[in-house]
């Protein structure tokens, strides 16, 4: 038997018959697989569906911070127990070094250590196969996470424990010295990188803490009532798309290197420690009268105490030395990441600080577009690009969007030649000979590279964007102001997990509106680089190799044969798209759409979805004669934080979101949904969103719309849809914001979506009052002419406005001038109301008032007074700031006895209601003069 087989065989047998250890490792399995048992126990209370990657994350969530607490009470447990059995003398006999003994000590305490962290991960995969079946469980998600981070902190924190405890002696020291390895190190250790900008989190970051405090009041809320929204919050769902071990492997080594290598450093520099021998050390000699020999005599012994050993043969010297070399190295490639990444977001930092190239001229749109190669995790593709100059003038200059990680090989020019510069995700292309007005310019391009986005760990990245918060770090004054970027890590476009591909990942992406940065409306000093509004469509073509055995579409509505897709047709550039993943197609009939869902979530497709596949009866509903679903693709795909170790968090976060937010992406005839709201079993709310969203893409195909106007058209129709479908706005055409919202709605429509308050507050109630005001009809069909004209200028929102003046039975200048050109929102109130009663048995009651505007805009309100015996109605106009405007007075006579005055009850007023006390009712109180 070798040594270290006799140590490894020692310490089980000395581990197995410990009470100690034996009372520790009960209570780890128990506490680690305890949330497996406990959504076991409740899964039939839950609402949505769960796989076995949700008991995964749920127990992977408490191991962490239980294994390093395990491993570094077992390893100190083993030292101080050799130490009172005087087996570190009993080694000097032997004919191993120091640092062989220590070696042997750690693998022996690995032997123990590694199998019974494996126990709660393999009783939760039992569990799990218990309450989900064979086919809902995968290894993935408890095996690589196990093996990725459980595993190397159990490794790491028995280093530590055996480190520190041979160093200091005994249990309380040990403790001490432990804290500052983990505390007092790391922070001198940042304090020296802050000098070069670069800022570290500490070494218990690795244990997850925070998750493990989230899941621990998340289980114990549940015995608490239902009141509080933890209660409903246990298990936190998460997607049971496949597993991507490289992207998380990333993110576990940025956890991991500090602790490791404090772990390795304090194991080397315990060769040094073992006192194999006493140390000649020189003796103080402290005379009894000293005022200070209480604590000189402490120092003294701490002196001999942490004397190293003498004479360290050459095996201890090289194995401290390597230690120290891999602890160094570590760092060091901890900031080499940091560093990486910091190079990464400069260069997208100094980009947007330049503002530039010029964009494309909105006269020279795309024409033919073919795209060939091959998709994986990396791409190679050929593009030919064909660019029309529709415009009086040449045109020498085009700007493309292409994703940063996609390599330009080569680019040439069908005719002359073409120059190409880079900054960033902006490529400008400068031509020679320019494209003559009229003229067609074919351009190659030759891509290659690995397209994938960049998630950095920015302090507030929820809140601010990242020109604000990459520029906060870069001008740090503090190092609390740094953020630690070796925590980023980069999501591809293609992996195990999803395929999704846009069109900047595929081709270079023509860019008509400036990248100069502007403020945003919900946090005016933060900026943004504007999004792309004008999307010209193209006659696309595509020959692409897919991964096999993969689900692939593209938004031309083709799916993948043989490992091949091919589709064609016309689509907007930018709307582009090829998705897929491991996804399996539900049966389709009657020409209806394709959809394709994760196997575990079939029932789950077809309860929600499969409406979709056996026909188009919804579609056609929602606007007649618009075509078929048969070349619509559904498919299911993560939400956006899958990749995130923190994905169950995020998750979490969106239950507070409105139900009504759109999770459903619609690109061409591709059509992606959430993963966590098709998985709910209390009915899907999106259905509908996604017939809107399917609908306004396909209409808003038929003609170019002018770049500033492209947001309100599609948003437009969305909301016509929508309505037609009875999901309008609760409050009808009245709009309701917090007081001191009010300036972010009295505008016209904005020419960007970020103005979020305007698009979800107003813009849907002012749709409903334009289809009060004109009919559904009418609107429908101001707009089908807008889109069918022939006219090839792109529609603009003045020529909407006279199309819908045009159909318009009612009047409707004043209502478009006041609301869409000048964005005007009045605010009427009752003012004034009296009920007179005329006096005698037989006298009747007469009823006046005026409607007041508060505000600017005119006002045409419904007054309805309603008595015991009925209601009667009158149209009141109150205007706001043209001369001559009825002052909205109204008076009626009825021979019943009142009962209240109301403004606009069915909310087919076009107005703004704000304060706490809404003065839209005036009730009679029995006392008419």
């Amino acid at each position: 038997m070798s040594l270290t087989t006799a140590f490894a065989a020692h310490e089980a047998r000395t581990q197995l018959r410990s009470l100690r250890f034996r009372v520790l490792a009960a209570a780890y399995v128990a506490a680690g697989a305890a949330p497996a048992a406990m959504i076991l126990a409740r899964r039939q209370e839950l609402r949505v569906t769960i796989g076995g990657a949700t008991y995964a994350n749920e127990v992977l969530g408490v191991l962490p911070l239980l294994t390093a607490v395990v491993a570094l009470l077992i390893s100190l447990d083993a030292v101080t127990r050799e130490q009172d059995e005087g087996a570190w003398s009993t080694v000097s006999l032997a004919g191993t070094s120091s640092a062989g003994y220590l070696l042997r000590r750690w693998l022996a305490l690995q032997a123990v250590l590694l199998p019974l962290t494996a126990v709660p991960v393999a009783a939760a995969a039992v569990v799990a196969l218990v309450g989900c079946g064979p086919g809902a469980v995968r290894a993935a998600p408890f095996l690589g996470p196990w093996l990725m981070q459980v595993v190397p902190i159990a490794a790491a924190f028995s280093a530590l424990g055996l480190g520190v405890g041979t160093i200091a002696g005994g249990a309380i020291n040990s403790f001490l010295l432990a804290g500052v390895a983990l505390w007092l190190v790391p922070s001198l250790l940042n304090n020296v990188l802050v000098r070069f900008g670069i800022g570290l989190e500490g070494p218990l970051g690795w244990l997850r803490i925070g998750t493990f405090g989230s899941t621990i009041q998340r289980m114990a809320t549940i015995y608490r009532g239902t009141d509080s929204p933890w209660a409903a919050a246990f298990p936190l769902e998460v997607s049971e798309s496949p597993w991507d071990g490289r992207v998380a492997a990333e993110q576990y080594l940025s956890l991991a290197a500090l602790p490791v290598a404090l772990a390795a450093a304090a194991l080397g520099i315990a060769v040094r420690h073992l006192r194999r021998t006493r140390p000649d050390v020189r003796p103080w000699r402290i005379r009894p009268d000293h005022p200070l020999r209480t604590f000189l005599t402490s120092v003294a012994r701490l002196r001999e105490r942490y004397t190293p050993d003498p004479r360290p043969s050459r095996p201890d010297l090289l194995v401290l030395g390597l230690a120290l070399l891999a602890a160094t190295g570590v760092v060091g490639l901890l900031v080499e990441r940091a560093e990486h990444y910091e190079r990464l977001g400069r260069e997208r930092f100094d980009a947007e600080e330049w503002g530039g190239p010029a964009p494309t001229p909105a006269g020279v749109v795309p024409g033919r577009w073919r795209i060939e190669g091959r998709l994986g995790r990396t791409v190679d593709l050929r593009v030919t690009a064909e660019m029309r100059n529709g415009s009086a003038e040449p045109q020498a200059h085009l700007a493309f969007m292409l994703n940063p990680f996609v390599r330009v090989e080569a680019a040439q020019a069908k005719e002359g030649t073409a120059a190409l510069s880079r900054r960033w995700d902006r490529l400008a292309v400068e031509l020679v000979p320019p494209i003559p007005p009229g003229g067609v310019r074919e351009v190659r391009f030759r891509l290659h590279g690995e397209p994938a986005e960049i998630e950095s760990y920015l302090s507030g990245r929820t809140f601010w964007g990242f020109h604000k918060l990459f520029g906060g770090h870069l001008q740090a004054a503090f190092g609390r102001d740094l953020a630690d970027l070796s925590k980023s890590y980069r999501v591809p476009s293609v992996s195990p997990r999803r395929i999704d591909l846009a069109a900047t990942d595929l081709t270079p992406v023509p860019r008509y509106r400036t990248w100069k940065l502007a403020p945003g409306e919900e946090v005016p000093s933060d900026v943004f680089v504007p999004e792309e509004v004008f999307r010209p469509v193209a006659d696309l073509s595509l020959e692409l190799a897919v991964p096999p055995g993969a689900f692939v579409a593209d938004a031309c509505g083709d799916s993948a044969l043989r490992g091949r897709l091919a589709g064609r047709c016309r689509l907007p550039l930018a709307e582009l798209a090829v998705a897929g993943g491991s996804l399996r197609a539900l049966p389709q009939q009657n020409g209806g759409a394709t959809v394709a869902v994760y196997p575990l979530h079939a029932a789950q497709g077809e309860l929600h979805l499969g409406f979709l596949t056996r026909g188009d009866r919804r579609l056609e509903e929602a606007w007649p004669g618009l075509g078929g679903l048969r070349r619509t693709v559904v498919l299911e795909r993560p939400p956006e934080a899958a990749f995130s170790l923190d994905e169950a968090l995020f998750t979490f976060s969106r239950r507070w979101q409105d139900p009504a937010g759109v999770q459903v992406q619609v690109q061409g005839e591709l059509v992606r949904v959430n993963e966590m709201d098709l998985i709910q079993l209390e009915g899907f709310k999106k259905p509908d969103l996604l017939v809107a969203d399917l609908v306004a893409g396909r209409l808003s195909r038929r003609r170019a719309v002018a770049p500033e106007d492209a947001i309100l058209f599609r948003n437009l129709l969305r909301n016509l849809v929508l309505q037609r479908l009875g999901l309008g706005p609760d409050g009808g055409a009245v709009v309701a914001v917090p007081t001191g919202r009010e300036v972010f709605i009295r505008i016209p429509p904005p020419v960007e979506r970020y103005s979020q308050t305007y698009w979800d507050k107003r813009f849907p109630a002012l749709v409903a009052a334009l289809r009060y005001r004109m009919g559904e009809e009418a609107v429908r069909a101001a707009l089908e002419e807008v889109l069918s004209s022939p006219a090839s200028r792109p529609a603009t929102r003045q020529e909407l406005y006279a199309t819908l003046a045009r159909h318009s039975e009612a009047p409707l200048d004043r209502f478009i001038q006041d609301f869409f050109v000048q964005g005007h929102l009045p605010e009427p109130v009752l003012d004034g109301v009296e009920f007179r009663h005329s006096g005698g048995t037989e006298g009747g009651w007469r009823v006046s008032g005026k409607m007041l505007n508060l505000s600017q805009g005119e006002a045409l309100c419904k007054i309805v007074l309603t008595t015991d015996l009925g209601r009667q109605e009158a149209l009141v106009r109150a205007g706001g700031d043209q001369p001559g405007d009825h002052p909205g007075d109204f008076s009626f006579s009825t021979p019943h006895r009142p009962q209240a005055v109301l403004l606009d009850p069915g909310r087919e007023c076009h107005r703004l209601v704000s304060g706490a006390v809404p003065r839209d009712r005036v009730a009679f109180d029995g006392r008419g003069q």
